[in-house]
């Protein structure tokens, strides 16, 4: 309800209840408007904080997916890396060295070297 509806209905009240303007003086009528017009502001500012949490929900929900997508997707990573690892055959060592220490920098950049 717009703020000039509020004031229509505050005058069809006073109608219907057969008050005539002396029984609600000025004062009071011009209270009764101010209280209709900071509800409105009120509405608008709770419309638009609803509006702002949604937006904010949705936001963090899709970064949360991507999250878990990236964490799934390390997983993977490391998991090949290590079958990989199981695979190659010992040609001095050299080569499998450099595999571990790839695969050992990869776990702390992402933090699986702690799990």
């Amino acid at each position: 309800m717009t703020y000039e509806e509020s004031v229509e209905q505050l005058e069809n009240l006073i109608e219907s209840w057969q008050l005539n303007e002396a029984d609600l003086n000025q004062t009071d009528i011009d209270a009764i408007k101010v209280i209709l017009k900071e509800n409105q502001e009120l509405k608008k500012q709770l419309e638009n904080n609803s509006k702002i949490n949604v937006s904010d929900h949705k936001y963090a929900s899709e970064c949360e997916d991507k999250v878990i997508v990236l964490e799934t997707q390390q997983k993977e990573f490391i998991k090949y890396l290590e079958d990989e690892n199981k695979k190659i055959y010992r040609d001095g060592g050299l080569r499998q060295n450099i595999f571990r220490q790839i695969l050992q920098k990869y776990k702390e950049i992402t933090g699986s070297d702690k799990e």
